[in-house]
């Protein structure tokens, strides 16, 4: 992980510091003086050699330093953390929800092989994975915001609710949070805020976990033992959901880690769409204004978290198969 994480950040280094631009163009506006450039290049580190300002660089971030933004003037890392918990409740619910529909539209169409409900189910998932996360996102808003006024168009939760409902944030969840605090209009209004971001990212990779799940109980159904189980007169839904699905989970929960990994990627899409306070919008501003500490801080986040789900998903490996705890 550490190895891997070094390699995300020297290339991302790299990368921001020899495209065009710079961010003392944003520091100081138009037409600056040579003296203000200099200042500015210097206090910022560009005037040292590019191995040199690498160099610092690693050194702060190895200490989860990643200098202070040049949008915010806030520390970068205080920035992110702030953001975060907006990023991974939307995350983790639109992962929840793909496997929540996903995995009984797999089965299904594993069970209903070559049949219409086999047909609808693949060609629903393929439409799911071509449409572009940004034009279904402005499609849903234009149709249940703009047309039906059902939900809102963007923002975590209505600034109204927060002077009428005030709650304590404990775990930055609003979700939590709010039932924590037992204010019920608030988290309605959270609830309602979430509907679509949610939706938006979790189609595409649940039309991924539906044909990988497809896939592997195709596989499983074939086996020997299901054709026994099958032969003592167990019923149906047990043999599918107790025996074939519970064979795929091992490669079923590798999909589920990269999946997380390409939400989290998806996410600052979605996120600068619905105008989400996660650290995707902040990502997109960073890169806009060539705010470098800002784009090192999110990219530093992103990878670690996930390698870090990644690793969670490897060590879950023994609690669900026993042939790897008999060692």
């Amino acid at each position: 992980m550490g190895l891997i994480l070094i390699g995300v950040m020297t290339v991302t280094f790299v990368l921001s510091r020899v495209l065009p631009g710079s961010p003392v163009e944003m520091m100081l506006g138009a037409k600056p003086t040579a003296e203000q450039i200099a200042q500015a290049e210097e206090e910022l580190g560009l005037n040292k050699p590019l191995i040199q300002q690498y160099g610092l660089f690693l050194t702060d971030a190895v200490q989860g330093d990643f200098g202070e933004s040049l949008i915010t003037g806030q520390p970068v890392t205080e920035d992110v953390f702030l953001r975060a918990t907006a990023t991974l409740e939307l995350v983790t619910l639109s992962l929840l929800l793909a496997l929540f529909v996903g995995l009984p539209l797999g089965v299904q169409a594993a069970v209903k092989k070559e049949t219409a409900v086999d047909h609808g189910v693949r060609m629903g998932s393929v439409a799911a994975v071509a449409v572009p996360v940004f034009f279904l996102g402005l499609l849903l808003q234009m149709f249940f915001a703009g047309k039906l006024g059902l939900l809102p168009l963007q923002g975590r939760i209505d600034s109204g609710v927060l002077l009428d409902y005030a709650f304590p944030r404990v775990t930055g969840f609003y979700l939590i949070d709010t039932l924590l605090a037992g204010e019920i209009g608030a988290f309605a209004s959270a609830v309602r805020h979430l509907v679509l971001p949610v939706l938006t990212l979790s189609l595409a990779s649940m039309a991924t976990i539906v044909r990988v799940t497809r896939g592997m109980m195709i596989e499983a159904m074939q086996e020997d033992y299901i054709s026994t189980v099958r032969a003592y007169g167990v019923p149906q839904k047990h043999i599918h959901y107790r025996y074939a699905l519970k064979a795929t989970l091992i490669p079923l929960l590798t999909v589920v880690g990269l999946t997380y990994g390409f939400m989290l990627g998806g996410s600052i899409i979605v996120e600068y769409v619905f105008d989400w306070p996660g650290v995707g919008g902040y990502m997109v501003q960073a890169l806009l204004n060539n705010d470098f500490p800002a784009v090192m801080g999110v990219t530093f986040f992103i990878a670690f978290a996930y390698l870090l789900i990644n690793l969670l998903i490897d060590l879950l490996y023994q609690a669900l198969d026993p042939r790897l705890r008999q060692t």
